[in-house]
């Protein structure tokens, strides 16, 4: 089973990206405190999702150590692979 290794906002655009425990995700909004977070909010906008074995993988072969949380992603997932999940509806 997959899960959240990480999760990451930014209150203000171009602010470092910080980890919290949690966050209050709203339908049609996105997370609370983040940058991105308004009314009537684009889907495409709401929340950003990233594989921590794809960072790990670009990490290996590009000879870098880059934080999970500097590709600024609002959630890094483990174990879950995400291409199956467009166009899909799921749960975290």
């Amino acid at each position: 089973m997959g899960k959240v290794v990480e999760i990451g906002i930014a209150n203000i655009k171009g602010n470092q990206i910080q980890n919290v425990d949690k966050v209050e995700a709203f339908k049609g909004r996105g997370l609370l405190n983040d940058r991105k977070f308004s009314e009537n909010n684009q889907k495409e906008r709401q929340i950003t999702l990233i594989e921590i074995e794809n960072i790990n993988h670009f990490n290996n072969i590009s000879n870098t150590n880059i934080n999970p949380v500097d590709f600024r992603r609002n959630i890094i997932t483990k174990g879950v692979n995400l291409n199956n999940l467009l166009n899909k509806e799921f749960a975290l």
